[in-house]
């Protein structure tokens, strides 16, 4: 797997991120962090695998780091810089020869799931497909996630204690068909025993809604 460093652009700030790119021009995806706040950046274990089975699929994916982090410039913004962050990274995959600018879909987990479900909600005609994984309840609402009409995933574990499994189907069960949920057996919220099968369940969802 060929991966590089690039700089993102936003405004006055740059942003450090890692791209991997597949024969094409072809679908990517976005990945994003978990909380930077909580040692969160680009290079969690969960981020990581999800960019390897994406790759394995014939998928492109960027990684990147929200403002403030490793050598991104700026500093934490609560989620709403965080979001600026994302929707410029999504311009820069579009305006790549090597990736084909009408079939983005964004990721994120924890933290970087419920930046991804707010960015999905605004800017949904670029946003081809969703996968939010362990999103935390507490930035996660029936209405934010309905007002994005494509595809879409939630992941979580079975002892996930931000995002617990009865609490999430009721949430998937308000929304429409285009929503799914997985939950996976044994797991928490932080991924420490069946990442793999979590990357492999997200890399086909997006298999399935890209290529």
């Amino acid at each position: 797997m060929k991966s590089e460093s690039i700089t993102i652009p936003i405004g006055q700030l740059t942003l450090e991120g890692v791209l991997t790119l597949v024969e094409g021009p072809g679908p990517a995806v976005v990945v994003c962090q978990p909380h930077p706040l909580y040692r969160g950046d680009m290079d969690s274990h969960v981020v990581k695998a999800v960019c390897l089975t994406l790759h394995e699929k014939g998928i492109a994916s960027l990684r990147f780091n929200f403002r403030g982090v490793g050598q991104s410039e700026g500093q934490f913004d609560d989620g709403i810089g965080e979001a600026d962050d994302l929707r410029a990274v999504i311009t820069v995959l579009e305006r790549m020869s090597e990736i084909d600018g009408t079939r983005i879909g964004v990721a994120g987990y924890s933290f970087g799931a419920a930046v991804a479900l707010v960015v999905a909600a605004s800017d949904g005609h670029r946003v081809k497909g969703l996968a939010a994984i362990s999103p935390p309840l507490g930035s996660l609402t029936a209405g934010r996630l309905s007002r994005y009409n494509g595809s879409s995933l939630l992941v979580s574990g079975e002892r996930d204690q931000f995002a617990p499994q009865d609490r999430l189907q009721d949430m998937v069960d308000q929304l429409s068909d285009e929503c799914k949920c997985c939950i996976i057996e044994g797991e928490d919220h932080f991924w420490g025993l069946r990442v793999e099968e979590m990357a492999r369940t997200v890399a086909e969802f997006f298999a399935a809604h890209l290529l």
